[in-house]
């Protein structure tokens, strides 16, 4: 979903069928779609949508996303065509109930990965990097233009995070998610996080050793957080 809305929100002037449909988004995510398979000529392509229904997150945590806004009825009305865009396409449309789409994408990566193919997962979001391993890296898309994409392996995880791949679960722990709606540990930030996880190697060693910690703010947010 996230391409969508980047479609969505996109700098260009409105589009709209002669009915007055907007189309902006389903002409955008096409021309997405067709760029990336021209440039990087997959042997298979699958497309991942939401559910529209609750997951096992809002179980787990009732507040999960609560701050989000509804989505916007000019976005609503097209994603059915961005689904008839994939189908006619012939591209797979993939949606799984009591998941989002990220949990289904990790699961095709680790598929991917164990059946030896290399895997490239399109997505700038940086909870995407726990995934990059030695056959699976993830697609940043640039803008087409003067702005590339950018293609992150295990290096470059570390040179965006400062964590290898299997400690950025560890830094969002920190760090907490404000887009989801989760809390991370309240006055560590990005730098404090990564110092952490460089230092300890994970949230459980970072908390047993929170009294060592020498900048206070650090210590007294891990103090507060195993409380």
């Amino acid at each position: 979903m996230a391409h969508i809305y980047r479609a969505f929100y996109a700098p260009m002037n409105r589009m709209n069928a002669p009915s007055g449909l907007p189309t902006k988004v389903p002409f955008l995510f096409a021309n997405i779609l067709r760029r990336l398979i021209k440039d990087y000529q997959p042997d298979y392509l699958g497309i991942v949508f939401d559910t529209k229904g609750p997951t096992f997150r809002d179980k787990l945590f009732e507040k999960y996303k609560a701050q989000r806004p509804p989505m916007p009825d000019d976005l609503s009305v097209q994603i059915p065509y961005v689904r008839k865009l994939c189908e006619a396409m012939h591209l797979p449309v993939l949606e799984f109930e009591g998941y989002e789409a990220d949990d289904v994408i990790g699961a095709l990566a680790m598929q991917g990965a164990k059946k030896q193919l290399e895997v490239l997962i399109v997505s700038n979001d940086k909870d995407m990097m726990q995934l990059v391993g030695k056959s699976v890296r993830t697609l940043r898309t640039g803008s087409g233009g003067a702005k590339a994409d950018t293609i992150v392996d295990a290096e470059k995880v570390k040179e965006i995070l400062g964590v290898p791949p299997e400690k950025v679960i560890d830094l969002m722990a920190l760090l907490g998610d404000t887009v989801d709606n989760i809390p991370g540990a309240k006055g560590i930030g990005e730098k404090g996080a990564t110092e952490l996880i460089q230092k300890y190697g994970s949230v459980e060693n970072a908390l047993d050793h929170a009294a060592e910690v020498s900048n206070k703010r650090y210590r007294e947010a891990l103090q507060q957080q195993r409380e």
